[in-house]
């Protein structure tokens, strides 16, 4: 599978799989505007950064939220 995160307009992450064409899910509950999201393949982790928070999501098993830095 391919995975493409995309920052949408209102506070979320979506993610992609490319290989079916299809959104799988939605990374929710960010406090400001998403600015910056970055995807590890080795891992299967998407990173989103929004103002002053980093989440870590594992995207292995749904759309749950593993850490959040400040």
């Amino acid at each position: 599978m391919w995975y493409l995160p995309v920052i949408i307009a209102d506070l979320t992450c979506k993610v992609w799989d490319l290989s079916i064409g299809a959104e799988l899910m939605s990374l929710e509950d960010h406090p400001n505007y998403v600015t910056t999201v970055r995807y590890c393949d080795v891992n299967k982790l998407v990173y989103t950064v929004s103002n002053s928070f980093v989440k870590i999501w594992d995207i292995r098993s749904g759309a749950k939220c593993v850490k959040v830095l400040r």
